[in-house]
């Protein structure tokens, strides 16, 4: 009995520091870039590649299992990098073509975002962004080094034809694909805040971005033009944004924009916003999540809301109400950190226990057990051959399951 005791506190512990260091590393919180990227992390390399060099040592060990040799790329370039943080190289691809499942290393780095992007994987950390190429099996790794102005990167994803990324403290950097450069739109240009938690491009054309100060849509996705763009804070809108620190946006069906803040959910329909605040009001029997920060959200094919909280699980809007999952429910966790719609329409969930997927009334679980590279989950996207999952020191990339 003591020692189940010791270890459900050890385990509650063990996501508490989780929830503490995602938020840390959010807008606004003011986390020292620095604790989350240490500069000797190395870039993404599989844990079953075999070394080829006698220099070459292995690495600490992933999931529970035997450290492997790790090929160690070196840099390329006429002005290569240190040699613990090469900017671009090979990675080694697990040579095993029938596994399904193989792990990256990025180092001490963790990754807050992964995005699939035909055949590269593009993935936001703490050190910088990665650009995983699978069908040429090569990274490169950006960093200061090409342009970005931090080193802890929150966010990774395609505005139109640019490559945008959300730098803690350094803006939204769009990469020039000629140069291999970023440029930075900052507040200095009208940025309501530094840090860029989300952004996206919605169907009609604007731009959205999630800022620790504000919203912001740019009509037209005219980045360039300051007249198009506006700013959304809680005065603005009479508290209908609940919060102005947003951490993730979402589009429904119809066009509506989702926001997740630090104060519960808001939707912009038509020029209107509508509130769920976690507290107070009347919508205080519907709201998602009371008494914790709303981190992420996503909008299913039917129009299904998710939001995903720390420290409350899953909430989920059908359109008249909500409703709430927790670990009592089936849930691995209760820091959901992020929400993942896949090319089935399914919803996937990013957990501090592990990764779920909806079934009904239910919840498909996967841990370390069936292949993750931790059971703290921050990022995911997917592939039609492959599921990509990433928390702290790396990621897995599953076949099989989607």
């Amino acid at each position: 009995m003591k020692r189940r005791i010791v270890l459900g506190a050890l385990a509650l512990a063990a996501a508490v520091l989780a929830a503490i260091a995602w938020l840390a590393a959010r807008p606004g919180q003011g986390a020292p870039e620095a604790s989350n990227a240490p500069p000797a992390a190395t870039p993404p390399v599989p844990a079953q590649a075999k070394a080829t060099r006698p220099e070459e040592r292995p690495p600490a060990a992933a999931s529970g299992k035997s450290a492997a040799a790790v090929k160690r790329p070196a840099a390329s370039g006429a002005q290569p990098a240190p040699a613990a943080r090469p900017a671009e190289g090979a990675a080694g691809d697990d040579p095993a073509a029938g596994r399904k499942v193989t792990h990256f290393r990025v180092g001490e780095r963790s990754i807050k975002r992964i995005m699939a992007d035909g055949d590269r994987i593009w993935l936001a950390t703490s050190g910088g962004v990665i650009r995983y190429d699978t069908a040429q099996d090569a990274y490169r790794l950006y960093d200061a080094r090409s342009g970005l102005r931090g080193e802890t990167v929150l966010f990774v994803g395609r505005l139109g034809k640019r490559i945008a990324a959300g730098v803690q403290r350094g803006g939204l950097a769009l990469l020039d694909a000629a140069s291999e450069r970023w440029e930075t739109i900052d507040k200095a240009q009208g940025l309501a805040e530094d840090s860029v938690a989300d952004a996206m491009l919605a169907s009609n054309g604007d731009v959205w971005i999630a800022t620790a100060a504000g919203v912001h849509r740019v009509r037209g996705g005219a980045l360039q033009d300051r007249s198009r763009w506006d700013l959304y804070t809680s005065q603005s809108t009479a508290r209908e944004l609940p919060s102005d620190r947003a951490y993730g946006l979402a589009e429904g069906p119809g066009g509506d924009i989702w926001i997740a803040t630090e104060g519960g959910a808001a939707r912009f329909r038509d020029g209107n916003w509508r509130t769920w605040p976690h507290a107070g009001g009347a919508m205080e029997s519907a709201r998602p999540a009371a008494g914790h920060v709303t981190v992420a959200i996503a909008v299913d094919r039917d129009g299904t809301v998710w939001a995903g909280s720390l420290g409350g699980g899953v909430s989920r809007f059908d359109g008249r109400q909500w409703r709430r999952w927790s670990r009592a429910d089936g849930l691995p966790g209760d820091h959901v950190f992020v929400l993942h719609l896949d090319a089935q329409g399914r919803i996937w969930l990013g957990t501090d226990g592990g990764l779920a997927r909806v079934n009904g009334a239910r919840f498909d679980v996967l841990t370390t057990r069936e292949g993750l590279f931790s059971n703290t989950v921050f990022a995911m996207a997917s592939t039609p051959q492959a599921l990509w999952v990433g928390g702290y020191g790396g990621l897995a990339r599953l076949r099989g399951v989607n």
